[in-house]
């Protein structure tokens, strides 16, 4: 098809031509008073027949004066009928040219004159020209009126038109149902913009949930067909629930004599004609959307067009559930760990399950909801927690009391199941199980996840509701991870309060058993005094007579008697110098003692004196490698385990050998170290530990005389003021001693 300019200019050529050729027959006409001249008239007749579109010859007062074959074509009549009749007449059938018609305007322009009009009798569009044809004098004799048939070309533009409003509105819904972010708000976008495309006066959208349609939104919103007036409606039911089952889009002219339409709902707004356009999404049908006009409207004409705009619903639909669903798993995600957070840090089991019921009230839908747990001696299901279905604490004490009467056990019911086997169950209706034991009559849907600590099931989160199908794969999934924080929060509980109970009976224990120290201290405390008192007075009266007698009667005695009465002195003086070490021992353990910055020089000199005897008995060498750090030790109880030291080190050497004794001191983080180095007989790795036990003797009496306590006594002191002591040693090699105390 020619575009419009192009017949114009066309139209034009021609006419020019033509007015040419009846100027040039004109011209001659004068000469040609021949037989030629009836050649002429033929030739020009054959031109005006030619002409290809609707041509007319009007005079002035626009009467036809002569038609082609065209012409004739396109009115239906004959020549001879046009002839004589007005041209709007024939065409518009008015009584006179429409306001558009081009003829009006030639009448002031005296110019062809070209324009688009619409022509009734010819049922179309034409592009019609007016070319005016003046007398030698200028005025006008006669007017070519040539039609033209455009009408294929406006029903292209119509059409192509039309596309374009549908691509816009396409691009339109698109748009606003992309910003949106939730389910309602692209479902209110879209119809919004379904109706305004289509030009519906009504549309109606529902998503599908199993074999059921839930009615989401309506345009206008204050139709008669709205959410709270509209029955359960069923895939497989009417249009809409037919065009969900088959998947394809359906079409009725008339819904009132359609016997596919079964509802009343549609017929009682005042709808006639119907279209159910099913959204798809992959190879499933997610819902379907329903477009109602009031007239009959041929909806199956623009079933691409539709289909399209259905397509774009579910795009924007998709969207939405993903966005609501990322929401939702993060808002889950962040309430777990919060709810994690907060158990972990409870030990009271009743606060641990009041908050699993707040924490489950908010993302699942339940009549009843319940934390249970085992009571291991009966394998009773005890309800920790329940929820109060917003009817206060008093429901909920009556609700504990129910369950509690029931006797709900492990094994028992689909609590009971899910505790025994350790796996959760849900169940979209509960009737077709035989394992629901019923203890309410309005259940049909129930989720039951364990509460297992390791392989140990502890209990169960249970929730249940009067709706078939009522919860899914997501809501297991979130009801299994609250369990999981859950059980370890519960179990932590249980354990603290038995820690609790246990320490209970412990702290009553330790308080008896430190009363009997006390007493036992006490009585300690008079036989320290008995020993130092009044067994060391009878130990020094037999030693004083047995010295006497040696001194006074040595000569009345045999050498026998001489001995046995020196073995009386020394067994003694041994007794009486072990009875001191248990004492000095014993004080250490129980006395209590106030560390104070104490001068190690002043210590060893100290010491040095009290062994002086010693140190000549025994042609000792000590040398000391000062001066010494400070220490926070207690003076008297640093120089008695000083001299122990030194005393060990001047009596432990190998006949014939001078003792050599080096002390010296070192810094070591913040402590002091002490040591005490000898050319002694040494001590074997297996001994080194042993040594520092109370009575324990590496050598007999004979070898080196000792009560096997001085040790002992050294690593008491040294423990009670905070500090350490050890010994490095080998066999032949001496021994280095150490005492580590905190510095001053």
């Amino acid at each position: 098809m020619k575009p419009a300019h192009q017949t114009t200019e066309q139209l034009t050529r021609e006419l020019t031509a033509l007015r040419q050729r009846v100027a040039e027959l004109e011209a001659g006409e004068a000469e040609c008073r021949s037989p030629d001249r009836e050649l002429h008239r033929v030739s020009q007749e054959s031109i005006f027949q030619a002409i290809g579109h609707a041509t007319l010859i009007l005079s002035p007062d626009q009467t036809v004066l002569a038609a082609n074959r065209a012409a004739v074509q396109a009115t239906g009549l004959t020549e001879a009928e046009l002839r004589g009749q007005k041209c709007y007449d024939i065409f518009h059938r008015t009584d006179h040219p429409p306001a558009e018609c081009p003829l009006n305007q030639m009448q002031y322009t005296a110019y062809m004159v070209a324009g688009e009009m619409e022509v009734g009798a010819l049922d179309g569009w034409f592009l019609v020209s007016c070319t005016p044809v003046l007398d030698e004098s200028g005025e006008l004799e006669k007017i070519i009126h040539i039609a033209t048939d455009i009408t294929e070309r406006k029903q292209a533009e119509d059409q192509l038109r039309q596309r374009n409003r549908e691509l816009e509105a396409l691009n339109c819904l698109v748009q606003r149902v992309s910003a949106s972010l939730l389910v309602e708000q692209v479902v209110a976008v879209a119809l919004e913009e379904i109706v305004a495309a289509t030009q519906s006066d009504l549309a109606l959208l529902f998503l599908r949930e199993g074999d059921r349609l839930f009615l989401l939104g309506t345009r206008p919103p204050d139709t008669p067909y709205r959410h709270p007036d509209t029955p359960v409606h069923l895939v497989g039911e009417c249009l809409c629930g037919l065009a969900v089952s088959g998947g394809e889009p359906l079409y009725s002219n008339d819904i009132y004599v359609d016997p596919r339409c079964t509802w009343d709902e549609c017929k009682k707004a005042g709808v006639r004609s119907f279209a159910a356009l099913p959204l798809r999404s992959g190879d499933a049908v997610i819902g379907v959307l329903g477009l109602a006009a009031h007239q009959t409207s041929h909806f199956e004409g623009r079933t691409a067009f539709l289909e399209t705009l259905a397509g774009g619903v579910v795009v924007g639909l998709q969207s939405a559930q993903l966005y609501q669903a990322v929401q939702r798993h993060w808002k889950e995600l962040s309430t777990l760990y919060e709810t994690s957070q907060a158990l972990s840090q409870s030990l009271d089991p009743g606060l641990i399950g009041q908050r699993l019921i707040e924490v489950m009230e908010q993302f699942l839908n339940y009549e009843h909801g319940a934390v249970l747990t085992v009571d291991e001696e009966t394998q009773e299901l005890v309800p920790l927690a329940l929820s109060d279905q917003q009817r206060g604490p008093d429901f909920v004490a009556q609700d504990r009391d129910y369950v509690r009467s029931q006797g709900l056990r492990v094994g028992e019911g689909i609590v009971g199941w899910v505790v025994q086997h350790g796996q959760p169950v849900r169940l979209g209706d509960v009737r077709q199980d035989a394992r629901y034991f019923a203890l309410r009559e309005d259940i049909r849907s129930e989720l039951c996840v364990p509460l297992s600590v390791g392989h140990k099931v502890i209990g169960a989160l249970d929730v249940e509701s009067g709706r078939m199908d009522a919860y899914d794969e997501n809501d297991e999934r979130l009801l299994t991870a609250l369990a999981g924080s859950a059980a370890v929060a519960i179990e932590n509980a249980r354990l603290y309060a038995q820690l609790r109970e246990h320490a209970a009976t412990l702290e009553q224990r330790v308080a008896e058993r430190t009363a009997e120290l006390a007493d036992i201290n006490t009585e300690l405390d008079a036989f320290a005094y008995s020993v130092s008192h009044d067994l060391r007075a009878p130990l020094r009266a037999m030693q004083g007579f047995a010295k006497a007698l040696l001194e006074d009667y040595a000569a009345d005695l045999d050498p026998t008697g001489q001995d046995y009465a020196q073995r009386i002195v020394t067994a003694s003086q041994r007794l009486d110098t072990l009875i001191q070490d248990l004492l000095a021992y014993s004080r250490l353990t129980r006395a209590e003692l106030s560390l104070q910055p104490t001068s190690l020089d002043l210590v060893v000199i100290e010491s040095l004196a009290q062994l002086t005897a010693a140190i000549r008995e025994q042609d000792a060498q000590v040398s000391i490698d000062g001066p010494l750090p400070l220490v926070l030790a207690q003076h008297t109880t640093l120089v008695r385990v000083v001299v122990n030291l030194l005393a060990n080190a001047i009596k432990f050497a190998a006949p014939g050998v001078q003792p050599q004794v080096r002390v010296w001191a070192e810094v070591r983080e913040g402590m002091v170290r002490l040591w005490v180095q000898d050319n002694g007989v040494g001590i074997a790795p297996a001994h080194q530990e042993r040594i520092f036990r109370i009575f324990e003797r590496l050598y007999g009496m004979e070898e080196y005389p000792g009560t096997g306590v001085g040790l002992a006594i050294v690593r008491k002191g040294v423990e009670r003021m905070g500090g350490r002591v050890g010994v490095t040693s080998a066999p032949g090699q001496g021994s280095r001693f150490w005492v580590e105390l905190p510095g001053a």
